[in-house]
């Protein structure tokens, strides 16, 4: 039996590399002549070359024109130019030279006519080698006339794991492809019955939500082979390539058909046409037309192939793109909700050590907006974490540091300059605890909070969600840390812009910005937008300037309000301002704005809690009373406390105390509302007497008054601010209407200074200006507003344009009456008490300052005793409330 023996080829690359290689040494060869050849040829000059004929040392001459080329008697060869005389050729003839003449059109040297023979051959071997390498390829990736060749890559069913159970989430849009699969499947079923499927579906989605890891389970529930490549794979310098590899690319799928053809990015080829550079003829427009093509082919080809395509800029598209018959089918693949971020850690953490206190439902929660790459990076990040600890497993303090850094590194995202900032929910702590009182309006926020976790529960009966809160209230109240407190509540992600951000003085400007803002959020969905002064932007509109920047950017907003459909992206917006009036109406209505929440200030309870959160960060001494601290800030907000509260600590350490104390915290106040002490103030005696009668007038007369005014705090003649003195009536309660008894008490006390100097000194003064300016308007209001004069009746007169002259004629008398009946009262009770005047003013010479007891003491009066914040049994009321932080501290 004979044996057969195989005959050993070499493989096309090895053979390549060996044409190569012998291409390369020819043409060194070639050079390696050609330059010895160049040196063995000498070049004289005229001169030389005359020696060395009548030296009879030259054999033989080739002449060409004016060169020569030559031989001498020793063998060697030379060139040189020859002069044209005839004495020269005479001496040619004399030494009987071999002269050879050619003509001018053959003057070829030797070294001229190797080069081309070099080249010539490098271009022979060249061809020979493209060809060779046009034959042996086939057309393959390595041959040049490969550029039209599909670059996608190919994926048989066998190769593909994924299926719909390794997609976590995205519900609806496993749900939309469904039908897709079945028609893979079996394409018959639906053919017999005239059905045509979709030929191209749209994924739409945020990068990283699962828009390929979607596409490929499709294939792995059909079992169909899956072609895959990226849009900006069909793209090539030379124009008609990328057509090229379009038309391969179906083909392939063609052949293969039932079979899926997956384009990532297809923005990079599909964006409009006509925005090139090339007028309808660049590459990028050429592939687009291609694609067209080839996709409307499907009608007569009949191959049952789906084109799936992927992107997170459908706006960019070319419309005929997404017209039907090509990209019949849109699917929206949202960020994870809840439950598929809890399926997608499992899934995640399958292969990575956990450890016991791991707690995957938390960690769910707390990543409200991210995507599975998102997820991914954490998960990794903390896997990483753990390996630099050493631990042999991964616990929840890793898992914390990882979300932490990834939080870090995407706190801030980017609009149309980057103002616009985002807060995912692990970053909100503040939730309806920090917030101290305003009982209701944490109740109608706790409704914002259900529609924002349960959406369902509302829309199952027909309501329409709530689209636009309105939080009013005067400055330091707290109306941020509300909405960020519903955020926290809600655990969603928090959008932050103030409204002064959005203007510019280009037109346009501030709608992209809205625009943008409106585009994050939705994104992000369920989220809050919360726009804090939003009447920077929301002013009412004019007829004179309806193209500014203002209009057009609160044109956009309530665009932006209307274009969001509550069904499916549920998106609130949170608004702000403490100038509700100066809105425009189009922005209250109904569909925008909903509700309007008043955010008031807070009463003695929510202060006393207040100051309790913020006392809790500084040493305070015993004596210190915050119930009686609360009762004498009426009128303060929340950063107005916090601000009493840091200013009393700064004047603990100023005096060097040990702790903060009563003393601090009355400087602090006064410092707050009057300003500081000016002891470097210079007054002369007779001043200070008039000071000192001035001010006992005014504590005299609130005495004298009794309940109808709030108690006597303190008196004192040290100079603060632009006041010479100060008498301080500290409020035990909180009013929220006051009678014409105690605004008549009130203008009394303002005209006790002034009836003071007068009676005393007989002498009128300056210093009762901002006395008769406060009582004067007390007045005013009792008259135009109020209702309480017997003479104009219960009339408002707010608008002088709306009454006449002789009306106002009449307001002015009547002001001018009650002024005058306080000023005839006041002075007569001062009268009647001279001598209790005169006690008070000159012991505010001897002390400059004296409070509520001491006053009492000296005029021999029983003090007036305050029960609203002494009593045992309210003190007990307010301790027994949960206790509850402070407003929005100051800025």
């Amino acid at each position: 039996m004979k044996k057969r023996f195989k005959k050993r080829e070499l493989s096309g690359g090895l053979r390549n590399l060996l044409i190569l290689l012998c291409m390369v040494g020819a043409g060194f060869g070639v050079l390696v002549m050609l330059n010895e050849y160049s040196h063995d040829i000498k070049t004289l000059s005229h001169t030389e070359f005359m020696k060395l004929v009548e030296s009879d040392e030259v054999k033989k001459v080739q002449v060409s024109g004016g060169q020569i080329e030559g031989r001498l008697k020793d063998g060697s060869r030379f060139e040189t130019m020859i002069v044209n005389t005839p004495s020269t050729w005479d001496s040619l003839q004399k030494h009987n030279i071999d002269v050879s003449v050619l003509p001018v059109s053959e003057s070829y040297s030797s070294s001229t006519i190797a080069l081309i023979v070099g080249i010539i051959a490098s271009i022979g071997l060249l061809i020979l080698y493209f060809l060779r390498q046009s034959k042996s390829s086939s057309g393959g990736a390595g041959s040049i006339f490969s550029m039209g060749k599909s670059r996608a890559q190919v994926f048989m069913p066998s190769m593909i794991k994924e299926n719909f159970a390794s997609v976590a989430g995205a519900t609806d849009a496993k749900k939309e492809l469904q039908d897709l699969v079945a028609f893979l499947r079996n394409p018959e079923k639906f053919e017999r019955l005239g059905a045509k499927m979709p030929r191209g579906v749209l994924l739409v989605g945020e990068p990283g939500t699962g828009k390929t890891l979607l596409a490929r389970a499709v294939a792995g529930e059909a079992q169909v082979p899956f072609f895959s490549i990226s849009g900006s794979d069909f793209m090539e310098v030379f124009v008609g390539v990328g057509a090229a590899r379009v038309r391969d690319l179906f083909a392939q799928a063609r052949k293969h058909a039932p079979s899926i053809i997956f384009i990532d990015e297809i923005d990079a080829i599909g964006r409009h046409r006509g925005s090139g550079l090339g007028s309808g003829h660049d590459e990028r427009e050429q592939t687009l037309n291609q694609l067209l093509i080839e996709m409307d082919g499907f009608a007569t080809s009949g191959d049952s192939v789906i084109v799936i395509a992927a992107t997170n800029k459908p706006d960019v598209l070319d419309k005929a793109l997404l017209r039907p018959g090509r990209f019949d089918r849109r699917v929206n693949v949202p960020y994870p909700d809840l439950a598929s971020r809890r399926h997608m850690l499992e899934i995640l953490t399958h292969h990575v050590t956990l450890a016991a206190d791991v707690n995957l439902d938390s960690l769910a929660e707390k990543t409200h907006g991210f995507n599975g790459a998102d997820l991914k990076n954490i998960v990794n990040k903390a896997a990483m974490h753990a390996s630099k600890e050493g631990k042999a497993a991964v616990d929840q303090q890793d898992f914390t540091a990882a979300l932490n850094q990834v939080i870090q590194e995407a706190r801030t995202i980017s609009s149309t300059d980057g103002k616009l900032k985002l807060f995912m929910p692990a970053t909100v702590k503040e939730t309806f605890n920090v917030f101290a009182g305003a009982p209701e309006v944490k109740e109608e926020l706790v409704e914002l909070v259900d529609i924002l976790k349960n959406p369902e529960k509302y829309r199952r009966l027909g309501a329409t969600v709530t689209r636009g809160v309105l939080l009013d209230g005067k400055p330091g109240t707290g109306k941020t840390l509300l909405a960020r407190a519903v955020a926290g509540e809600a655990h969603v992600p928090f959008f932050t812009a103030s409204g002064s951000e959005f203007v510019e003085k280009y037109v346009g400007v501030g709608a992209a910005r809205v625009r943008a803002l409106f585009e994050e959020a939705r994104k992000y969905a369920p989220s809050i937008i919360f726009i804090d002064e939003i009447d920077a932007i929301g002013a009412k509109r004019t007829e004179h300037d309806g193209h500014s920047e203002h209009n057009q950017t609160l044109n956009q907003l309530l665009t932006e309000m209307d274009g969001f459909d509550s069904r499916k992206d549920l998106v609130i917006v949170i608004a702000a301002t403490n100038r509700k009036d100066i809105l425009d109406p189009a922005l209250l209505r109904a569909g925008r704005f909903d509700r309007t929440i008043h955010v008031p200030l807070p009463n003695q309870h929510s202060r006393h809690a207040i100051l309790q959160v913020h006392a809790a960060r500084i040493k305070l001494d015993a004596e210190v009373d915050l119930y009686k601290l609360a009762r004498g800030t009426p009128g303060a907000s929340g950063a107005d406390l916090a601000n009493l509260i840091n200013e009393a600590a700064l004047s603990a350490s100023r005096h060097n105390h040990d702790a903060v104390k009563n003393s601090d915290f009355e400087e602090a106040r006064d410092r707050m509302i009057l300003g500081k002490e000016n002891r470097t103030l210079m007054l002369t005696d007779e001043d200070k007497k008039m000071t000192a009668y001035h001010e006992a007038g005014h504590a005299l007369v609130g005495i004298l008054m009794g309940n109808q005014v709030d108690p006597l705090y303190k008196v004192t003649i040290i100079p603060r601010g632009p006041s010479l003195g100060v008498t301080h009536f500290l409020p035990e309660r909180d009013k929220h209407s006051e009678n014409k008894d105690e605004m008549i008490a009130d203008v009394m006390i303002g005209l006790g200074g002034r009836i003071a100097e007068q009676l005393v000194f007989n002498q009128l003064s300056s210093g009762a200006y901002s006395d008769f300016t406060n009582a004067n308007e007390l007045v005013q209001k009792m008259v135009r507003y109020y209702g309480m004069s017997e003479e104009l009746g219960q009339v408002v007169y707010a608008d002088p344009r709306m009454y006449s002259q002789a009306t106002a004629q009449k307001i002015d008398e009547e002001v001018r009456r009650i002024m005058k009946e306080c000023y005839e009262k006041t002075q007569e009770l001062l009268r009647a008490n001279r001598d209790k005047l005169d006690i008070l003013a000159q012991a505010l010479l001897d002390k400059e300052t004296i409070d509520a007891v001491q006053a009492y003491e000296l005029l021999g009066l029983p003090q007036r005793i305050v029960t609203t914040w002494e009593s045992p049994a309210v003190k007990e009321e307010i301790t027994s409330e949960t206790p509850v932080q402070a407003e929005e501290p100051a800025a």
